[in-house]
């Protein structure tokens, strides 16, 4: 069996990436990271900080999935606690589901450079799962960018990616002024009502 079938036979899950992340990490000898994720890529990022907090230096979360979002109808945040609750209550003494849950919580508490950016105009991940990715940990601004669809940073004045480096850079939020400059540019509709549908 190959190795592509073994992982489509028993799944490749967030997890499993982020773990696979930090072992790109260890061998090219890095010792924190800088994390940026986009769209699901925030869900990752995210996944990845709270396996592995102590690697990550600073994390900006862009159009923002917070945890609990199920993108895939996959078991949701609730039933993931209730699987870690049953295999430790499984485990002979291993380990204690309620001890694990609160290490976790501890974990994602830990991480303070966070920065969530959302457009005003994205409806597939609203300002409002911004704001839930973002409760998930102790200090994270959230800035609504406005006139912006999906994935704020690719508005073409360069304001949005400006404010994310400086972030990284300083793991501090930089003044966001420029936001306030960022015209509102007419939009062109698909369809006139005037036309049919083809």
């Amino acid at each position: 069996m190959t190795c592509y079938s073994s992982i489509r036979a028993r799944g490749y899950t967030s997890a499993e990436i982020a773990d696979d992340i930090d072992t790109v990490r260890v061998k090219l000898g890095i010792r924190r990271l800088d994390l940026f994720g986009e769209s699901y890529g925030t869900y990752l990022m995210t996944v990845y900080a709270q396996r592995h907090p102590e690697r990550v230096r600073s994390l900006v979360l862009s159009s923002a999935y917070p945890l609990a979002m199920d993108m895939w109808g996959r078991p949701n945040a609730r039933a993931a606690r209730r699987t870690l609750q049953l295999l430790c209550q499984r485990s002979a003494g291993a380990c204690n589901g309620d001890h694990v849950l609160h290490d976790i919580a501890q974990l994602s508490q830990q991480l303070r450079s966070v920065l969530v950016t959302s457009g005003d105009l994205d409806a597939n991940t609203p300002t409002e799962a911004g704001r839930q990715a973002a409760r998930q940990f102790r200090r994270a601004p959230v800035l609504e960018v406005p006139n912006v669809g999906h994935v704020a940073e690719h508005e073409p004045s360069g304001c949005v990616a400006a404010i994310q480096t400086a972030f990284i850079r300083d793991l501090r939020t930089p003044d966001t002024s420029c936001l306030t400059q960022n015209p509102t540019r007419p939009r062109t509709p698909l369809m006139t009502r005037s036309e049919p549908a083809r």
